[in-house]
């Protein structure tokens, strides 16, 4: 139903839960299909993840850029430990609810 209210209300097909202020631009990408497999790992270098589920109580891992969520149907509200977190750690939080968008990215 969000995507449908989202087009309606012209919001776009992005939602962003963390600002953050990391440049994600650069570095490594990596598709993952939970957060929560991958929570505790220390990335060697500067890594963007791209991943399918999130449940909300996951870590940010070191050496993270920035999470893209790209399956609008399970992403975490704004008070989510993980959305916590990511602004804490100032780590962009983003949501795709375009299949489209997240089929470029992947």
């Amino acid at each position: 139903m969000e995507p449908i209210l989202r087009k309606n209300a012209d919001l776009g097909n992005w939602l962003i839960i963390s600002r953050g202020d990391k440049d994600f631009t650069r570095g490594k990408i990596r598709l993952e299909k939970n957060l929560q497999n991958i929570q505790l790992e220390k990335f060697n270098e500067k890594t963007l993840l791209i991943v399918e589920n999130i449940g909300g109580n996951e870590e940010i891992p070191l050496n993270c850029t920035g999470v893209i969520i790209i399956n609008s149907n399970n992403y975490p509200d704004m008070l989510a430990h993980v959305s916590v977190r990511a602004r804490n750690l100032k780590v962009p939080l983003i949501v795709s609810f375009s299949e489209e968008d997240g089929k470029k990215i992947t």
